[in-house]
């Protein structure tokens, strides 16, 4: 019986790139998922990262809130992402670019 993740959120106020992050963690603290709200080219984008046990990054959607049918390529736009989820964490410096 694994225990249920805690969901952590934090707005960045005049942060184009990300306004909203909401970072799910397990019972022992890893980050597991990693969630950024952000505009990109006039365009309200929500990144979802998700992370394997060991910390590394295993994949990465892109969604549009606007338009939530569009299949969207995070390298294509040029988004930048954590690759370990120490870099994901609910204290880490917002990205405000890319």
């Amino acid at each position: 019986f694994e225990e249920p993740f805690r969901t952590e959120v934090v707005r960045f106020p005049g942060c184009e790139g990300e306004a909203v992050r909401q970072v799910e963690v397990d019972a022992r603290g890893r980050v597991v998922q990693y969630v950024r709200e952000g505009r990109f080219g006039g365009r309200r984008l929500e990144i979802t990262h998700g992370f394997l046990p060991g910390g590394r990054l295993d994949a990465v959607r892109v969604r549009s809130v606007d338009a939530p049918g569009d299949a969207l390529d995070a390298r294509a736009l040029g988004l930048s992402f954590p690759g370990r989820a120490e870099e994901a964490g609910i204290d880490a410096p917002p990205r405000c670019g890319r």
